[in-house]
C-alpha cells in the first residue's frame, strides 16, 4: 500500500512513542485535527492556512524536514478540496438529508407544538369575545292563542346556555330546543349564553298570549 503524508506523520509519531494525546497537549489542539491529518482528511481544517499551520508546527514536533514535505501536504490539500466540492455538488437526497428517524420525530414535534399553539389561540380568541347565539323561534315578538311554545336555535355547544335562568341542552350540531309554558298576557323569554370567562350573550323575546 502507498504511503501517504498523514501515514507517515502517524509511523513517526509512534516510532517517537508519541500518543495522539501526547501531541495534542504539545501542540495545543484538538485530537480530532491529529486524527484527520494522519486520514488524509485536510478538508476537516476550516481553512489551508490552519491545516498548513498544523502540518508545519506537527512535522516540527517530528523533527521532519518541513519544506522537503509542503510539496506533498499542497498535493494532499488540493485532493481534500475536490473531493469536499465534488460532495457538495452530490444531489441531496444522495448525502445526509435522508428523513432519519430522529429528524421525523424532531419534525412531528415541530408540527405539535404548532398545532396546539394554533388552538390554543383559537380557543383564546373565540372565548375573548362574546359567545355567539342565533334564536330562530320566535324570531321577533309574537302574539299566540297557545300556551304551550317550543323556542328554537343554536349556540357553541361549549358554552353554557339557560332559558330564564334555567339550563338548555345544546347539541353537538350546535342546535337546542326548549319547550315553555305560557301564562295569559305577556310572557318574556330570556335566552343567555355564556362563556368560560364569564362574557355573556343574552336575547329576550315577548310572547303574549291573547
Amino acid at each position: 500500500m502507498e504511503e501517504t503524508l498523514g501515514s507517515y506523520f502517524k509511523k513517526m509519531r509512534e516510532q517517537k512513542s508519541l500518543s495522539i494525546k501526547d501531541v495534542a497537549g504539545r501542540l495545543h489542539v484538538h485530537q480530532r485535527s491529529i486524527h484527520a491529518f494522519e486520514e488524509n482528511k485536510l478538508d476537516e481544517f476550516l481553512a489551508h492556512v490552519y491545516a498548513r499551520g498544523f502540518f508545519e508546527n506537527y512535522g516540527k514536533l517530528l523533527e521532519l524536514p518541513v519544506k522537503d514535505f509542503l510539496p506533498h501536504f499542497e498535493e494532499l490539500w488540493d485532493e481534500s478540496r475536490n473531493r469536499e466540492e465534488s460532495v457538495q455538488k452530490t444531489p441531496a437526497y444522495s448525502r445526509s438529508s435522508f428523513i432519519t428517524p430522529r429528524r421525523a420525530l424532531a419534525l412531528f414535534a415541530i408540527v405539535a407544538i404548532i398545532a396546539v399553539g394554533t388552538y390554543i389561540l383559537l380557543h383564546a380568541f373565540s372565548t375573548a369575545r362574546a359567545p355567539s347565539l342565533l334564536l330562530r323561534e320566535p324570531a321577533e315578538d309574537i302574539v299566540t292563542h297557545e300556551y304551550r311554545f317550543t323556542v328554537r336555535g343554536s349556540a357553541d355547544p361549549r358554552f353554557e346556555l339557560t332559558l330564564n335562568q334555567l339550563p338548555v341542552y345544546i347539541d353537538k350540531d350546535g342546535s337546542f330546543e326548549k319547550t315553555i309554558l305560557l301564562q295569559k298576557g305577556l310572557n318574556v323569554i330570556s335566552l343567555q349564553a355564556k362563556n368560560s370567562l364569564q362574557k355573556t350573550t343574552t336575547i329576550e323575546r315577548h310572547i303574549i298570549v291573547e
